[in-house]
């Protein structure tokens, strides 16, 4: 697999910097974010009206391999090359389905263990709706190791939160996180609606990334650096034309104009387990395969 310098994790965090990054020198250090086309075939089309990128968070620990693991965080972003809005779909990673191919239900987040990453992609779409053109995963050190790279991030935390077993304790409000306080807040599910709200603070933690992102390389002070610290994370499969041209559309996103929708479904318990049962009627949902935005 080819190594190349690029950037990633979240929405266009995934997409953005792993064009920033495409034509920095590799790096020795073990990339903790992986981005790479769904298929063999033609990834991206220029003319291509929504692109559909599947973002992952392992809970892969360092020197592990992702096979066996399984997805701790599981995210779809949809981008309108046309109107420059898009969404980010949060699939809450209890959430009970079939896993493809007929391998009966499950958690959706054990396709990786029970099947590898096809099987885990497949599960998705399935849920979904609809294909993604690309898949990024990202790890516990990569995430870590990004946002520290970046300087930090803030962070509009929606609620109080006092989780000493995450490490997520913030007032809310802006708050400024490290790589381990970003982590944190990703992983707090001591929350009203658990799962749900813990997805839905996921992405806000990655378009928080992905504005920092975005902003500071407005006026290019920061792009050579951004370039060499991305480049540190990154590992991908995508050609340098590729790249620049996702890279190119990531930006024209404001992500102001990017929505943070969560599925909608409710709990309950399988086999003594809590999962949450997907809604069979979202028309959000239906709205997005078809525009990229759910309204």
């Amino acid at each position: 697999m080819k190594k190349l310098t690029k950037p990633a994790l979240g929405l266009v965090l995934a997409v953005t910097a792993s064009l920033i990054v495409a034509y920095a020198p590799a790096s020795a250090q073990t990339p903790g974010i992986e981005i790479h086309r769904r298929s063999d075939g033609s990834a991206f089309v220029s003319d291509r009206k929504i692109i559909r990128v599947l973002v992952m968070g392992s809970d892969r620990r360092k020197d592990n391999s992702v096979e066996g693991q399984r997805a701790d965080a599981i995210h779809v972003i949809s981008l309108n090359t046309e109107t420059h809005k898009g969404s980010v779909i949060n699939i809450p990673r209890d959430s009970y389905v079939e896993i493809a191919p007929k391998r009966g239900k499950e958690r959706i987040n054990a396709a990786l263990e029970l099947g590898g990453m096809e099987t885990q992609i497949k599960t998705i779409e399935d849920v979904v709706g609809f294909e993604v053109d690309f898949w990024a995963m990202t790890d516990f050190d990569g995430l870590i190791g990004l946002v520290n790279d970046i300087g930090g991030v803030t962070v509009d935390v929606p609620i109080d939160m006092n989780d000493k077993g995450s490490g997520a304790i913030f007032k809310a409000g802006p708050n400024h996180l490290d790589g381990d306080k970003a982590l944190a807040l990703s992983r707090n599910r001591h929350l009203e609606t658990g799962d749900f709200e813990r997805t839905t603070n996921q992405t806000l933690l990655m378009l928080s990334i992905f504005k920092k992102l975005r902003d500071e390389s407005a006026g290019r002070p920061n792009v050579v650096s951004y370039m060499d610290i991305l480049s540190r994370h990154i590992e991908t499969d995508l050609k340098p034309a590729e790249m620049f041209q996702l890279m190119s559309v990531s930006f024209l996103a404001d992500p102001a104009n990017i929505v943070n929708y969560t599925m909608k479904g409710g709990t309950s318990t399988v086999n003594g387990a809590s999962v949450v049962i997907l809604s069979n009627n979202d028309s959000a949902l239906e709205k997005i395969k078809k525009t990229g935005v759910p309204e």
